[in-house]
């Protein structure tokens, strides 16, 4: 009986394993590089360009809701609105064009002011390639909504025990399956009826934001917000700047840090779960992470 030991000298096994891994930490970065970004296209709906019909940009104080603290903010300072009735066989339309970076199933929402027990109905379409690719409604007395202070629960009408003054919501109506490329989003308002009558209770359509997204995982972090779903995707990317100075008689090269903080951010309670990323500044440009 022979007993054969193993004579690969240690530093040959070492540098085996080191190769192994360097193949596997190549591997799992090619992986991670094939797996795109997740998508939130969010367009205000008062940058839309009304092509007929009694749209018209509607500024923060001349809205629904502009008093309260947490919930009743306009995203940008503004909305797009619509009245509350329109004649029979009238519509308004407002269009954008927004730019699609890659093909794929997105979830349309939009948010908008809810009145308690008053209808605020329009509808987004998407056109690409001249063909409406997807078309939604929104605000009927029977949607399902997305209200805060609710524990989540998608129901069409919520009353608060202090009142009807917080009732912004937002609206998931389906998927739009686009291409690659230029696609117009179209905001609709026609008539309100009930049957062939103009329905009693109808509201102004006060339209925030459209979005398209396929971030199914910021979806489901959405849910875990105390009370304001969604809305921490809303921010003021491009409207503020921080401008970093270092002086000559200062400590040396340095890159500043501009992060996030952590706990949650202030507008005005930190209860929204936002995914910002951390900016570090360079002679050069920027790195975000």
């Amino acid at each position: 009986m022979k007993l054969i030991l193993n004579t690969i000298p240690k530093r040959t096994r070492f540098a085996s394993l080191l190769v192994a891994w360097s193949l596997f930490c190549a591997a799992i970065s090619l992986l991670a590089q094939d797996v795109p970004n997740p998508l939130r296209l969010i367009a205000e709906a008062e940058d839309f360009k009304v092509e007929k019909g009694p749209w018209q940009v509607v500024p923060y104080r001349e809205n629904y809701y502009a008093s309260t603290f947490a919930i009743s903010f306009l995203s940008r300072m503004g909305c797009l609105g619509a009245p509350e009735q329109l004649e029979a066989g009238q519509s308004a339309v407002a269009t954008q064009v927004i730019e699609v970076p890659r093909a794929g199933e997105f979830q349309v929402l939009a948010r908008y002011e809810q009145p308690h027990n008053f209808s605020v109905e329009f509808t987004v379409e998407v056109v690409q390639g001249g063909k409406t690719v997807y078309r939604g409604d929104f605000g009927r007395l029977g949607d399902a909504k997305i209200w805060a202070l609710n524990g989540h629960q998608r129901v069409p009408m919520e009353r608060y025990w202090w009142g009807g003054t917080d009732n912004i919501v937002w609206q998931q109506s389906g998927t739009a399956k686009l291409a690659k490329g230029t696609a117009t989003l179209r905001l609709i308002a026609n008539a309100q009826m009930a049957g062939p009558a103009k329905r009693a209770m109808a509201a102004r359509r006060n339209v925030d934001v459209i979005c398209l997204t396929d971030d199914t995982a910021g979806i489901e972090a959405q849910k875990k917000t105390s009370y304001l779903e969604f809305d921490g995707w809303l921010a003021q990317d491009g409207d503020l700047f921080v401008r970093v100075t270092n002086p000559r008689d200062g400590l040396g090269p340095c890159v500043p840090v501009i992060a996030p903080f952590e706990p949650g951010q202030h507008s005005p309670y930190y209860i929204h779960v936002r995914d910002w990323p951390t900016t570090r500044v360079l002679k050069s440009g920027y790195l975000m992470d």
